[in-house]
């Protein structure tokens, strides 16, 4: 009888620890693509009046952009310039820049002295396909020794 009583008892113990299928979440880790911009700085900008016997007074402006990502690309700035009423003109320069380089995108506009103007730009990164780790999850079926060990 005891006997019997010790394999009942090594049975149901086999039965808990083996038989259960519980779902557990396992992660796992894959490389994926994704789409981003390429990463810039803008080192300077600058908005300057000038004057030459040939355009007389004008307004310049001036942005420097740093390529600081690791792939190359065509950088777009949009440059504008408006006074106080209106906008005096938008101007688009285009540029490719290998990491590390860096441009000046300029542009200029036909103005009177000490006319009241504000510049203002944006920059526009190309896209790029990068690669990322991310950490998904699978549900997998274990039993309750699998878990402990």
């Amino acid at each position: 009888m005891r006997h019997m009583l010790a394999i009942v008892a090594v049975l149901v113990v086999v039965i808990i620890l083996f038989l259960p299928v519980v779902p557990v979440d396992v992660p796992y880790t894959i490389e994926e693509p994704f789409e981003r911009e390429i990463r810039f700085d803008v080192l300077s900008a600058r908005l300057i009046e000038e004057w030459d016997l040939t355009h007389g007074v004008f307004h310049r402006m001036e942005v420097k952009v740093e390529n600081v990502d690791i792939f190359p690309g065509r950088f777009d700035v949009v440059l504008e310039l408006s006074d106080i009423d209106r906008s005096l003109g938008r101007y688009m320069d285009s540029h490719s820049l290998v990491p590390g380089k860096t441009h000046v995108f300029s542009a200029w506009w036909d103005t009177v002295l000490g006319q009241d103007v504000r510049g203002s730009y944006i920059v526009d990164a190309p896209t790029v396909t990068d690669r990322r780790l991310v950490t998904r999850y699978r549900t997998e079926h274990k039993s309750i020794i699998q878990i402990i060990w």
